[in-house]
């Protein structure tokens, strides 16, 4: 009797051993700064076990959404900031702060905020010019 609960036992502790709550293999830098002619590519890569979800959320705790041709959350959970014409400018995506996020079964865990400022670049013609 004292055996098969022994057993029991270490088997329980087994099991929470398994479970890993996540932690972050390659957390976001604090600052990316890209501009429109670039886009940028902000990796989030993390591991536990269960394998946990990722996510990205803004500053105001908002889990953001794809946004077709501008932002999008890659299979590899890197967060994309795809090239944008200077028209397609978007404050509230291109000058936003973003943190990467990843729960599972064990526990939950937030990375640092990425402030991310995407810059329009602006190309000038010069078509006279006179050198003194």
């Amino acid at each position: 009797m004292i055996f098969f609960l022994s057993f029991l036992y270490l088997k329980k502790i087994d099991h929470i051993v398994d479970h890993i709550g996540p932690y972050f293999i390659r957390e976001p830098p604090q600052q990316v700064i890209f501009s429109n002619n670039t886009g940028a590519v902000i990796y989030c890569s993390v591991n536990g076990n269960p394998m946990p979800k990722v996510y990205w959320e803004t500053k105001n705790d908002q889990i953001i959404t794809d946004v077709t041709g501008i932002r999008h959350v890659r299979h590899d959970n890197a967060l994309i900031f795809q090239q944008f014409s200077t028209k397609d400018y978007r404050p509230d995506l291109h000058s936003q702060t973003y943190r990467c996020c990843a729960e599972n079964s064990v526990g939950i865990i937030k990375s640092r905020y990425v402030q991310v400022r995407a810059g329009k670049c602006v190309s000038v013609e010069i078509s006279d010019f006179i050198l003194f």
